[in-house]
């Protein structure tokens, strides 16, 4: 019984042992983890800034553009609006011409008939702005319909719960989606390298071995590695 119980003490205190020491690589496991956390937000901290303030001179440079173009605008507005009062200035004038040399019947009936056209090409226009308006609103539901599933695998490839007119901005989403574009190249690129060098080796081994083969068939397997090298390098 005293060997039984000894037996199941040891081996309760090998498991123990064990135990204890799982939990202490767990535990260096965690410490290091928690060291890379700690650099990773030293060094958001230092590029956090540095995007606040680009974001900021973005923003600055959006203001300025948008100001230009608003002043360009108004200038061009009021270009327009001059040349069109000169052109009613003309037409008036014109008009008055010809009120002044059109018989009195003949100006009844061209007035008449400049109306019907001017009504008919009011309906016309009006059929087709009600038309053009049913079109594009067809196109904006279908646009906003396809927007929103673009917003939604956005959600489910980044994680941003991006809402239209939300707190959330498309240039995160864009600054994720290129942080990881960039990451996935650089993988790429390694892998490639790597790729390339493991080919290179594969071609040397090869060439080494059918040297070693050749070799051994010409002079038997018992010489030593120094004399192989010796008569591969007479045979080069």
């Amino acid at each position: 019984d005293l060997e039984v119980k000894a037996n199941a003490t040891s081996a309760n205190n090998t498991r123990l042992r064990a135990e204890v020491n799982h939990m202490r690589e767990e535990r260096l496991l965690h410490r290091k983890q928690m060291d890379a956390l700690k650099d990773r937000l030293k060094q958001l901290d230092k590029e956090v800034p540095a995007m606040v303030e680009r974001t900021n001179h973005d923003l600055y440079e959006g203001e300025f553009i948008y100001s230009r173009l608003l002043m360009r605008q108004h200038e061009s507005d009021s270009l327009r609006a001059q040349q069109l009062k000169q052109l009613n200035e003309t037409h008036e004038e014109v008009t008055k011409s010809d009120d002044y040399i059109k018989l009195q019947e003949s100006m009844k009936y061209e007035t008449e008939q400049a109306q019907r056209r001017k009504e008919y090409l009011e309906c016309r226009q009006g059929r087709l702005a009600q038309d053009v308006a049913k079109t594009k609103l067809g196109y904006l539901q279908w646009l906003a319909t396809w927007w929103r599933g673009e917003f939604d695998r956005l959600d489910q490839a980044t994680g941003f719960k991006f809402e239209p007119g939300g707190a959330s901005k498309v240039s995160e989403v864009t600054e994720k989606i290129l942080e990881l574009q960039r990451h996935n190249d650089s993988l790429m690129g390694f892998l490639q390298q790597m790729e390339g060098e493991e080919r290179g080796y594969d071609k040397e081994l090869k060439r080494l071995r059918a040297s070693r083969r050749a070799l051994e068939g010409r002079s038997g397997p018992d010489h030593s590695v120094e004399e192989l090298l010796a008569m591969e390098s007479e045979v080069q």
